[in-house]
């Protein structure tokens, strides 16, 4: 998938930021929110419950942060498993085109990657509410089974 190993989060925003124990207890805690279909701030009361020292807007940053990365690797597993006849299908990084765009991500908006190719990009940065949007050159082609 997106190269990770069972207790480890999304990107390298937070490589070297905690202990193994630590960075265990949050990955179980994010894993087990988002497994139970918990939205980002009830996720984010429960780490900051499991670990009282990173209080609750860091732990709100690293919820939302790992929920927009688990819904940016579903969704390109989803581009790979619909396999239209005849298209490449495409991912297409999009932002919410608002004032709260950073430099970074604005410098990616539109840019088009194959799935493979995308894996590991979203998010970008912590608190990222970047996506990918589904990319066909020509509509036409398409064959819906």
């Amino acid at each position: 998938m997106d190269g990770r190993t069972d207790g480890q989060m999304a990107g390298s925003w937070m490589d070297g930021q905690m202990d193994g124990r630590m960075d265990k207890k949050i990955s179980s805690t994010l894993a087990t929110g988002m497994a139970q279909g918990k939205g980002v701030m009830a996720i984010a009361d429960d780490l900051n419950d499991v670990v009282k020292k990173i209080g609750i807007t860091r732990a709100r940053m690293m919820a939302r942060t790992e929920v927009i990365s688990a819904h940016a690797e579903a969704t390109l597993n989803t581009y790979e498993e619909a396999r239209v006849t005849g298209v490449e299908l495409l991912s297409e990084f999009t932002t919410a085109e608002d004032n709260k765009v950073c430099p970074k991500c604005e410098e990616l908006a539109g840019t088009r990657y194959t799935p493979s190719e995308a894996r590991g990009i979203i998010p970008v940065h912590p608190n990222c509410r970047c996506a990918w949007v589904p990319s066909i050159d020509d509509a036409s082609q398409v064959e819906l089974r």
